[in-house]
């Protein structure tokens, strides 16, 4: 700690109602001539003003000839004691990423939240480094920010409160991937330039591989967009599915059949699916394109599970069997969400989403059909494969020390076409099996893919063999 803590400072300041510690320390420290690094032996972004330690606080004060309790005042902690700051949207600005009143210039301590974005005092919007000067927001969004105000005060003693923040946060994060430019509907007064710049910048963040802090401007629509949604628990549900269907981007740009009438949608398919030779069986448990990854973004993966359950379904009732989305989740092996269920039956009961069913068969007949459940299990007991086959691989992928479980787990999702869920390494992260795809050359994946080929086409032989019985080695029952 600094020695300038140690005593009164020659000029004092008053803190201001509603002002970040870290921002008045920092103007401390400017009248004084110092910088806020030797007032206080931390940086303006530091997590420790959040909640800084007794030691801090009283020192700070006695500098500053501050009551101890005003100086608590302006911290996250103490203004806004019972919100989960941890949380992504809602929560805290990431660390070096202030945003400020371009007015007042106030340092507010509600400015260190993300769901705040208009200056308390001046009721503006706030700026970050990244756009110094944007364009004022839609008109809705100052009403959505008195009432977000109300709730966090209200959190300290509510629990109805704090369930909406959380519902909140997970509106908010689902509608980044899945926002586009006439969905949902405009805000009151958002042009469709100012609706266009947000899906850019969401779209250019979703692809990146950093973290970037959301700009004020793009937490305000998020916010505005999500914020009556949260009030209710039910309406929720409702816009997170709408979420997952619409992040997927391949099915909001394809051309789809437009059938009349949900039954109509349905013969076509159940009359489709045996000219292409599509089973149950062949049905994965997420439909992948060759144009995917390996691994599809999380953002995908509600929506594609959904679809590969209604297909299965779907798949099964055009072979005179009958499956319930239950039943093909227990068929895939591999447990799904409540949510994923709903988001299925829904598929199946409108035209649009049986239509995007049957678009997803014949992308996967063109990619060849493969006996997937066979795949799955035979192969679900594999959590690594022999050092014989990883010997094969060109370096970097043979170079890495868990090439032989990252291999097998290559090995599932290729085999089986579908999720890390239901094999031998649900506890794999997707990210690094995407990095060990990465070092995987053509040659590489070929090596691989033989591999299961080879075994599965071994194995099928084998239970043949084992059981049919020759005609001469089968017991007799002669009358005399």
């Amino acid at each position: 700690m600094s020695p300038g803590l140690k005593g009164q400072l020659p000029v004092t300041l008053d803190i201001n109602p509603d002002e970040d510690l870290a921002g008045y320390a920092a103007r401390l420290a400017e009248a004084n001539f110092m910088t806020l690094q030797d007032l206080t032996g931390h940086r303006r972004d530091a997590r420790i003003w959040e909640a800084p330690p007794p030691q801090l606080l009283t020192r700070l004060s006695l500098a500053a000839g501050l009551p101890v309790e005003r100086a608590r005042a302006g911290t996250l902690r103490a203004a806004f004691p019972r919100v989960v700051i941890e949380r992504a949207r809602t929560g805290r600005r990431y660390a070096g990423q202030p945003a400020r009143c371009p007015q007042c210039g106030l340092d507010s301590v509600a400015a260190r939240l993300n769901l705040v974005v208009l200056c308390p005092a001046c009721r503006i919007l706030l700026v970050d480094h990244s756009e110094p000067a944007p364009a004022p927001p839609p008109i809705a969004v100052a009403g959505v920010q008195d009432q977000v105000m109300m709730t966090l005060a209200a959190a300290r003693r509510s629990k109805l409160a704090r369930a909406r923040l959380g519902r909140l946060e997970s509106l908010m994060a689902e509608l980044e991937p899945a926002l586009w430019t006439n969905w949902p509907s405009l805000l009151d007064g958002e042009s469709l330039t100012w609706r266009e710049r947000v899906v850019s910048w969401e779209a250019a963040a979703t692809a990146s591989q950093d973290i970037y802090a959301r700009p004020p401007w793009v937490s305000a629509t998020l916010l505005a967009l999500t914020w009556d949604v949260s009030g209710d628990p039910a309406a929720t549900l409702t816009f997170l599915d709408h979420c997952a269907s619409m992040a997927d981007i391949w099915a909001n740009t394809t051309d789809l059949p437009a059938w009349a009438s949900r039954a109509q949608a349905v013969n076509v398919t159940l009359s489709l699916l045996p000219r292409l030779g599509i089973e149950a069986r062949h049905v994965p448990s997420i439909l992948r394109h060759p144009v995917d990854g390996i691994v599809l973004p999380e953002c995908m993966r509600t929506a594609r599970t959904a679809d590969a359950l209604a297909l299965t379904v779907l798949a099964a009732r055009a072979h005179h069997e009958t499956l319930t989305v239950g039943q093909a989740e227990q068929f895939h092996g591999a447990h799904v969400s409540s949510r994923v269920r709903r988001l299925a039956r829904t598929t199946l009961a409108t035209a649009r989403g049986v239509a995007r069913v049957a678009a997803h068969a014949r992308i996967l007949h063109d990619q060849g059909l493969i006996d997937r459940a066979a795949a799955r299990a035979e192969l679900r007991t594999l959590d690594h494969v022999a050092t014989a086959l990883t010997s094969q691989l060109h370096p970097p992928a043979r170079d890495d020390p868990d090439v032989r479980r990252l291999a097998a787990a290559w090995i599932w999702l290729d085999a089986t076409g579908g999720r890390l869920a239901g094999g031998p390494h649900v506890l794999l992260a997707p990210s690094r099996i995407l990095d060990f795809d990465q070092t995987l050359d053509p040659e590489n994946k070929l090596v691989l893919r033989t591999w299961w080929q080879q075994h599965l086409t071994l194995t099928g032989d084998l239970i043949d063999q084992a059981t049919s019985v020759p005609a001469e080695g089968k017991a007799r029952r002669d009358v005399g």
